[in-house]
Formats: C-alpha cells, sequence, structure tokens
C-alpha cells in the first residue's frame, strides 16, 4: 500500500497573504486616494504608496501556483463549470442587491453586461483573463509535454525578454494579460517539472524574496519622492505598474518561490480560510459600484487620508483585514451551502451528464448537417 504525503498548508497560506496584499493594493488605487497624494502629508503618502505597491506581485504569484499544480493535473469541465459559476454567481449577486438599494440601475443593458462581463473585460480585467487563460490550460500542458528542457528554456527565455525586458526598459506595448498568464504558467511549469538546486533552496529562496522586496520598495520610494514633487504619483508605481514590469515579476515569483519552500505543516484552518480567498476577489472587487460603497461610502479612504499616520496606519491595516474577513465568511456559506452540495450531486451523476450531453451534441450535429445540405 503506497502512503501519500500529506500536502503542506504552505502554499494555501500563501493564498491568504497575497489577498490581503491585492485588498491593500485595492484600499490606494480603487478609493481616489492616489489623487490626494501629492496633497497631503508626505509621510502618509509614502505609507499609502508601499502599502498598495503589491497587487501585481500577488497576481503573478497566483498565476505561478496555479501553474504549479495544474501542469501536471487534468483540466476538466467541473473545474471549469465550477469556476463560472463562482464568477457568475458574484457578480449577478451584488448587482441584483446593489440595484435594489440603488447604488446600480436595474436595466436590460445592466443584465447583459453582467451576463457577459467575462467576455467583455478580458485584456483588461484579471477574472474575465484568468477564466480565458484558464481554458487553454489543457493545450499548454501539450505543449509543455512535447518541449524537452532546453527548448522550455529558450522559449521562456524569450518571452521573458519580450514581456519584461520590453514592457519595463522601453514601454512597448507587448504586455497583454492573457498571454502573460500563459508565460507565467510554463515559467511555474518549469520549476514544477525540472527543479533546480536554486528554485528549491529555502536559503536561495528566501535572499530572492527579501531582496525583491527591498528593491521593490526602494524603487517606489524613490520614485514616490519624485513624482509627488511633480504631482504625479503613479509614477513610484514604474517598476509594479503592470503585471510584468520588472519588479512586479520578480517580486511575484520571488514570494511563490518562498512559499514554495517554507516548511509547514497541514492546518485545517488555513486551508479552509484559503479555499475562500477567490471568492474574496470576486466580492470585494465585484463592480465600480462596489469600489465606490466599499472604499467611498462605507471605509471613506480619502476621508482618512488626511488622519494622523499612526491612525491612517491603522485605518488601512484594520479596513483590509476586515474586508478580508467578512468577504471570506461570506464564501464559507456559499461553499458550504451551495457549491459543495452542487457539485456533490455533480460528482454523483457525472457519467450521466456526460451522456447527455454528447447525445445532445450528436443530435445538434445532426441538424446542422442536414440544414447545411439544403
Amino acid at each position: 500500500m503506497v502512503v501519500r504525503a500529506e500536502r503542506q498548508s504552505n502554499l494555501e497560506l500563501m493564498r491568504i497573504v497575497l489577498m490581503l496584499l491585492i485588498i491593500a493594493h485595492h484600499y490606494v488605487v480603487n478609493s481616489g486616494a492616489l489623487a490626494l497624494l501629492p496633497e497631503g502629508a508626505r509621510s502618509n503618502a509614502l505609507f499609502l504608496l508601499v502599502f498598495g505597491m503589491w497587487g501585481k506581485a500577488a497576481i503573478n504569484a497566483f498565476v505561478l501556483v496555479t501553474g504549479y499544480f495544474m501542469c501536471t493535473s487534468r483540466l476538466t469541465w467541473v473545474k471549469v463549470l465550477r469556476l463560472w459559476l463562482q464568477t457568475k454567481f458574484y457578480r449577478l449577486t451584488i448587482f441584483l442587491i446593489f440595484a435594489a438599494v440603488g447604488y446600480e440601475i436595474l436595466s436590460i443593458s445592466g443584465l447583459l453586461h453582467v451576463l457577459f462581463n467575462l467576455a467583455e473585460n478580458v485584456g483588461n480585467g484579471f477574472t474575465s483573463s484568468f477564466f480565458v487563460f484558464y481554458l487553454f490550460i489543457p493545450f499548454l500542458n501539450k505543449l509543455i509535454s512535447a518541449l524537452d528542457r532546453l527548448e522550455l528554456d529558450r522559449l521562456l527565455a524569450l518571452l521573458l525578454a519580450v514581456f519584461v525586458g520590453t514592457v519595463t526598459l522601453f514601454e512597448s506595448r507587448a504586455f497583454n494579460e492573457v498571454c502573460w498568464y500563459v508565460v507565467l504558467y510554463l515559467l511555474a511549469a518549469r520549476i514544477r517539472l525540472y527543479p533546480s538546486r536554486l528554485t528549491e533552496s529555502r536559503f536561495a529562496t528566501k535572499v530572492f524574496f527579501w531582496a525583491s522586496v527591498a528593491l521593490s520598495v526602494l524603487s517606489v520610494i524613490f520614485l514616490g519622492l519624485e513624482g509627488l514633487d511633480r504631482a504625479d504619483p503613479v509614477l513610484a508605481y514604474y517598476f509594479i505598474i503592470d503585471s510584468s514590469k520588472l519588479m512586479a515579476f520578480l517580486s511575484g515569483l520571488s514570494c511563490f518561490l518562498f512559499f514554495k519552500n517554507l516548511s509547514m505543516p497541514r492546518n485545517a484552518f488555513v486551508n479552509s480560510v484559503a479555499s475562500t480567498t477567490y471568492g474574496v476577489l470576486l466580492i470585494h472587487a465585484s463592480s465600480s459600484a462596489m469600489r465606490q460603497f466599499l472604499w467611498g461610502d462605507l471605509l471613506d479612504v480619502t476621508g482618512a487620508f488626511s488622519l494622523p499616520l499612526p491612525a491612517l496606519v491603522l485605518h488601512a491595516l484594520c479596513s483590509v483585514v476586515g474586508v478580508f474577513a467578512v468577504c471570506s465568511l461570506i464564501d464559507y456559506v456559499r461553499l458550504t451551502l451551495l457549491e459543495r452540495p452542487l457539485f456533490a450531486w455533480i460528482g454523483a451523476h457525472r457519467v450521466d451528464i456526460e451522456s447527455s450531453c454528447l447525445r445532445a451534441g450528436e443530435r445538434l450535429g445532426g441538424l446542422l448537417g442536414r440544414l447545411a445540405r439544403f
């Protein structure tokens, strides 16, 4: 009998940390606070610039961990359906709730936008781009299996030169969310399938992680001071403003490697909370109306910017943790009451469902064939 090693919770802990960083990023960039930074206290401005700088790096690490696991797995229609239903559930539910209380206008065009937002926002939003990228996984796995180690290395070197090098150094327009996630997927597969002493070394990845963090912070502070003097605070984020910018890439990669090599026993609570992280993203970043409600009306981030620095720090930390906790609890309820019972039923009837879909497809194909002959 083969005893399977119990999966650790290190990467699940990483998912939680990443989502907290993404919420912190949204606290700054989705609240309107960035525009106020040149007008306020320099200490407050620098704090918010550093506090909200990690969003793109966190996205990179999230996609890397997806690639790390999925490059040796099979993407099934059940996994795709699970992701699609979760995305649509929150988008539609939040839209209807906000329409009922006046934050959204209930209209046919609004409903159509909710129903087709995944298609509308490809390349212009993480959830849409990630869903489309997710559909490419079977083909990416075939590509990976067809390449040897040297070929994969050469392909990655070329892709990184284009997506990281030209975007960072020459501000090219090569960056595209879906294509970039493909690059990260291939990189994660390289790390998983062909481990090296550097990627497996706890010491090396720890040094890489802290060096990347330090360089990223220094770049934000240095450019931030210049940007505040020019009344252009976005300049602070030059090296991290897109996911393929150099420091966003290095920070995300080093974070993934650091947590991958972190020794942490399985923790049921951590795993349970981590299972809600994508739901946390879908809830708190669902729409412009949610951004206005959350960061503008409820938490008043722009108003908090004028507080003394200790009070601002406390407001920022409590807001991020509070948003995460509430959204995580909501998604845990959804998982318990809706998703798990539904997919338990689907699992029990999967063969029948697949057979019915196959027969329906054959009938539809026959009908289309007859129509084509007319």
